[in-house]
């Protein structure tokens, strides 16, 4: 609804980085630096075990039920899902660490909640860890970001080598195909 309500998804430092850049505003590192405060601060305080970021974010914590779309408006669902790419790559192509602990932390809890199998990633999951009713489905949309999570940490090589076998040749549908190609750039060192 407005800036203090939040899509985590949509903190794409990437491209905050990219505006700063060709603007010349040193405006865009404040945003970098609040998004990455801000998840820091949710990690901490809602999701320590696993560090998942939640849908949506209202004044700093998870938004309630239906909020805006569902009654998963406070969990890890289809918003939050890219979160791992978008914070994963900031860390990969700006060698940030501040982006690289928020996203080790989810990778590192998703690689042993899934036993090292890939196709054990569930389809969303309260920012607990426990998974949602009914995601007990595979899709790229909830693997492919955590291969980008995954390059941050190179005892994590077997994981991502996993990952990527999984999603490289998978196609299901526009958004998850979207997100998987997106995040294979990256996986395969092909993104600028």
């Amino acid at each position: 609804y407005n800036q203090f309500t939040p899509r985590s998804s949509d903190f794409m430092l990437v491209n905050f980085r990219a505006f700063r850049n060709a603007t010349n505003d040193p405006v865009w590192d404040d945003v970098v630096f609040q998004s990455q405060t801000l998840m820091a601060g949710v990690q901490e305080n809602y999701s320590p075990e696993t560090g998942l970021m939640p849908d949506f974010i209202v004044n700093g914590a998870p938004a309630p039920e239906n909020f805006l779309e569902n009654v998963t408006d406070g969990a890890y669902n289809y918003n939050a899902g890219r979160v791992p790419w978008r914070v994963g790559a900031d860390a990969l192509l700006f060698d940030d660490a501040f982006s690289r602990s928020l996203v080790q932390k989810i990778s590192h809890w998703i690689e042993v909640s899934a036993e090292g199998d890939p196709m054990k990633i569930r389809s969303g999951y309260e920012l607990s860890g426990a998974p949602l009713p009914n995601s007990d489905y595979f899709t790229t949309f909830f693997v492919a970001p955590m291969g980008v999570a995954a390059m941050n940490d190179p005892a994590q090589q077997e994981w991502l080598n996993a990952i990527y076998s999984l999603v490289y040749a998978n196609h299901i549908d526009y958004y998850e195909d979207s997100v998987n190609l997106l995040c294979m750039l990256v996986m395969s060192g092909n993104f600028w």
